[in-house]
């Protein structure tokens, strides 16, 4: 029996891009306004502010509260869970240690591409490689987050 030779179909196989007109009203009102999003931020780190204050000047007045899981922590200080959730990356670490986390991780990338051009090659695998390994802490964060959140 005979393969057929399938033709693959590419992007640069599309005869014509399609558009429609926008609808005035809908343009309006599909997406948040600048304003909207910069209030929503603005609500954002007031909240993660507060909630951080809140357990910062437990763990101030007892070192066994540090020591404490973090639900047992957010219930001594009248927190629920839901309050957090979505927050958990500016709750649960400092603004110093994530700024300090991610200015790492992009200096390593650069700095592996300033090798990888002295050395005249370009392997993008590798510099995912790093990525990937760089960012690993913050992937197994997220994915226990979920976790417990499920």
């Amino acid at each position: 029996m005979q393969k057929k030779n399938m033709k693959k179909l590419g992007f640069e196989d599309m005869s014509m891009l399609y558009t429609y007109i926008e609808d005035p009203h809908y343009a309006r009102i599909k997406s948040d306004s600048v304003a909207d999003r910069y209030r929503f931020k603005q609500d954002t780190l007031g909240d993660a502010l507060r909630i951080n204050m809140t357990l910062s000047l437990s763990i101030q007045r007892t070192k066994e509260f540090s020591n404490l899981p973090l639900a047992a922590q957010l219930e001594a200080c009248s927190i629920s869970e839901d309050e957090i959730l979505g927050l958990e990356h500016l709750v649960l670490e400092s603004p110093k240690e994530i700024y300090k986390r991610r200015a790492f991780h992009v200096r390593a990338i650069l700095l592996e591409q300033v090798y990888q051009e002295t050395k005249g090659i370009k392997n993008i695998r590798r510099m995912s490689r790093l990525s990937t390994k760089l960012s690993n802490k913050s992937t197994l964060q997220a994915r226990a987050r979920a976790a417990r959140d499920a």
